[in-house]
């Protein structure tokens, strides 16, 4: 794909940095969203858009509108053609290095819930983040994400109600904004007068068992037993297929059509008069948005982000998944396939799945379809829904979003010299080793022997290493931490290069810290003035590394032993004691505030 291909981006423009898994021909709603928003960047050009992902066995949709990207998409993980191992951060630094080329403005993850990487390319580039849950946080089913992911980006984005109250459930505390999604529709839909006879009944969806493709046959056969001619055309495919036509066979239904995964949904939509769709989660529901506009109307399971999508008794019928999840193998689906929690609106709280009565929903069907008139005003009302899903309308609030999670974290990256401290790789064992070897320099202090607990400060503290070792050896103190990127509640946003302690303490400890700082010494005089002790950590340049490895690592200061002991003395420390780490590498010295002047 050769450059001249893509769209220049104005120079004006926001550059958005998309993170979106899109490999393995996926075509799903999320899929969908991005293509349209590429190929919406021809009418506005105030985003550039660009892409760094793997690219392999994308979706045809994708491939075609990636030539709405700003420049050539590159995947990290290939260079000419050769992988690239995922060795020491050298994907990352890759991709990093691309965004500055890129002079990316804002890193934007597309429902990558949990995963921090993201927010620290963001912040390793000095960019704004932004998440945007659309559905991945059901998948989460037992393991909590980190503080990182949930408390770090500079905004979060949901597509639903449902999604927001997803991310509640995990954690994250900050403001999240509703961005519903909007509907690029080909064709706008027309109104329908009356529906045909029989009553054409569309599917739409991957053929899994959380998508109630089984329901929607029970649903059939409901119509039928109650003396309704009715059809059923189920579009999409996937591992549930067999069942589903197994369940067909058991009721006698013979005449069950499967068309497989379409593109021509609007063609689809002409040829049903109304969309079941008996998800038991549904995070938003762009399928039930599509059909809408085309002018058919919706029964659907009240679960998640549907009620948001549907108004009930207007354009559509919600219905409430009355029955257990473990009714769902009664109807030939398999409970063990869906997702163990989600959002019940009539519970107003996170629960597990319910099932939709098929007798519930056949029932709502003939509330919509049973009289022409009614159905005539269902179709007119779900046309409406053009306005509703307009695709400027949400381009432009999507645009604000990004523009304000740019304005409130300049402030911060700026202050943090844009550069994170690194907080990749906190379970190697030089990490362990480095937080035990100042545990003994601080239990060897006189001060630690007086009878009464040590104020300390531990600056960068990470996940509390220190804390557990001081702990070990028996030393008493009250601790509080500090931190740039607090992993958690009662660690205090810090960031060493600009801040002062706030309040007095004993003992002061950077562990890790000093080699990403641009003023070292700066922030040396701002403990003299709140500790009487200093436990400090530098790895040191003996052998030095080279620039390409300091860039690589972000590395500020690079210095000797002995110069670094300078620094401290002339910073007014005065070195007691140090030790070094078993792989050699790092010193841990055991300062005491001198009582002479700062020099320089």
């Amino acid at each position: 794909m050769s450059t001249h291909q893509h769209v220049d981006a104005d120079a004006s423009a926001l550059r958005v940095l998309h993170q979106i898994h899109l490999a393995h021909d996926a075509w799903g709603g999320m899929e969908k969203q991005f293509a349209a928003l590429l190929r919406h960047r021809a009418a506005d050009p105030r985003l550039a858009h660009y892409l760094s992902e793997d690219l392999r066995q994308v979706a045809d949709g994708v491939a075609a509108a990636l030539l709405g990207l700003s420049a050539p998409p590159v995947d990290a993980r290939r260079w000419h053609g050769v992988t690239v191992p995922n060795w020491r951060g050298m994907r990352q630094s890759r991709q990093a290095s691309q965004a500055r080329a890129w002079r990316i403005d804002t890193v934007l993850s597309w429902n990558r819930f949990g995963d921090p990487r993201p927010l620290q390319l963001a912040r390793r580039i000095g960019a704004a983040s932004v998440y945007w849950e659309r559905g991945a946080a059901w998948f989460a089913r037992n393991r909590a994400p980190d503080a990182d992911f949930l408390h770090g980006f500079d905004c979060y984005l949901a597509n639903s109600r449902a999604c927001a109250a997803m991310l509640r459930y995990w954690g994250v505390t900050a403001p999240i904004h509703i961005c519903a999604p909007g509907i690029a529709q080909a064709r706008p839909g027309v109104a329908r007068i009356a529906p045909q006879w029989p009553l054409r009944l569309g599917f739409a969806a991957r053929l899994q068992s959380f998508k109630g493709g089984v329901l929607a046959v029970h649903t059939l056969a409901a119509l039928r037993r109650s003396g309704v001619e009715a059809t059923l055309t189920m579009a999409g495919d996937g591992p549930d297929r067999d069942s589903i036509q197994s369940q067909a066979q058991r009721l006698g239904i013979d005449d069950l059509r499967f068309t497989g995964r379409i593109t021509d949904m609007d063609a689809f939509y002409q040829q049903i008069d109304l969309l079941l769709h008996p998800a038991l989660r549904e995070p938003y529901g762009n399928v039930v948005a599509e059909a809408l506009i085309a002018g058919v109307p919706v029964v659907a399971t009240a679960v998640d982000g549907v009620p948001d999508v549907i108004r009930d008794g207007v354009d559509g019928r919600c219905v409430e998944p009355t029955l257990p999840l473990s009714a769902l193998a009664s109807f030939g689906g398999d409970p063990d396939q869906v997702y163990p929690r989600v959002w019940r609106p009539e519970l107003q709280r996170v629960a597990e799945p319910g099932v939709p009565d098929p007798a519930a929903l056949a029932e709502a069907v003939l509330q919509v379809a049973g009289d022409d008139a009614r159905y005539a005003a269902f179709s007119a009302a779900a046309v409406d829904g053009l306005r509703r899903f307009d695709y400027a309308a949400h381009v432009e609030q999507l645009i604000g979003y990004l523009q304000q999670a740019g304005a409130s974290g300049h402030a911060h990256r700026r202050r943090s010299s844009m550069r994170p401290y690194n907080c990749d790789d906190q379970q190697r064992p030089a990490w362990y080793d480095r937080a035990d070897k100042a545990a003994q320099l601080i239990a060897a202090l006189p001060a630690a022997g007086a009878g009464r607990a040590l104020s300390l400060a531990d600056i960068g503290c990470g996940d509390q290493k220190l804390r557990a070792s001081l702990a070990r050896h028996g030393v008493a103190i009250r601790y509080h931490g500090y931190d740039r990127v607090p992993q958690a509640e009662a660690v205090r946003p810090f960031d060493a290069e600009y801040d002062a302690l706030p309040s007095d303490h004993d003992v002061a400890v950077l562990l890790g810290v000093g080699e990403y700082l641009d003023d070292v010494p700066g922030c040396l005089r701002r403990l003299r003035a709140r500790a009487s002790v200093l436990v400090i950590s530098h790895t040191l340049a003996e052998p030095p590394r080279s620039p390409a490895e300091l860039q690589r690592l972000g590395w500020r200061l690079h210095v000797s032993g002995d110069e670094f002991e300078e620094m401290l003395i002339g910073c007014g420390w005065q070195p007691d004691a140090h030790c070094m780490t078993d792989d050699g590498k790092t010193r841990i010295w055991a300062c005491r505030r001198s009582a002479t002047g700062i020099a320089g």
